[in-house]
């Protein structure tokens, strides 16, 4: 943004002999650069408002017939991520909360 305010200013007054200083770029003028989402976890797993991630169930999508139907009523909610696989899934997801 700097740098074409100083280029459009250059351009304007160019009948004029305008000398602008140069621009220092520091290591404390750049912002932090920003954390990637995981797509694909972010497609599986979601945060509830207190924070917890969920995740389905898996063994739901075919051969239905021979499961009984107590059991596919608990394989279509979802349940939340085991304590060890946390930590990996926050790194994934590091704006999920």
């Amino acid at each position: 943004m700097l740098l074409a305010t100083r280029i459009l200013m250059l351009y304007w007054k160019s009948s004029e002999q305008v000398r602008i200083p140069p621009i220092r770029v520091t290591q404390e003028s750049l912002p932090m650069p920003k954390l990637k989402t995981h797509k694909g976890a972010s497609k599986r797993f979601k945060t509830t408002g207190t924070g917890k991630l969920m995740r389905r169930h898996s063994f739901a999508r075919h051969i239905l017939t021979s499961k009984a139907p107590a059991r596919k009523r608990r394989l279509g909610q979802t349940v939340p991520v085991d304590k060890a696989n946390v930590p990996e899934l926050k790194r994934m997801l590091p704006y999920s909360n």
